[in-house]
């Protein structure tokens, strides 16, 4: 077998390996929606917000006015961290 076999092989059982070592996805969403309503939401602004099909539409209101959809509680503050600390 020559060295291009062998090595090639040897790479392709590696990344055939690696999904096996992989961790978890890890993200946990600080909320969900429920893609039928906007429980738990709140406008300022113009703009009309509403649910459909699992997405949240927004139209401008009177004169292309727009507006924010913000959630009605607040999340927790997350530490940022800075050049790897």
């Amino acid at each position: 077998m020559s060295k291009t076999c062998r090595f090639l092989t040897v790479v392709f059982i590696v990344m055939g390996a690696t999904p096996l070592f992989a961790s978890a996805p890890s993200f946990q969403p600080d909320t969900v929606m429920d893609g039928l309503s906007l429980n738990g939401w709140h406008t300022f602004g113009q703009a009309d917000w509403h649910a459909a099909q699992g997405e949240i539409v927004g139209t401008p209101g009177q004169a292309g006015k727009g507006g924010w959809l913000v959630l009605d509680q607040t999340l927790p503050r997350r530490r940022q961290m800075t050049n790897g600390v």
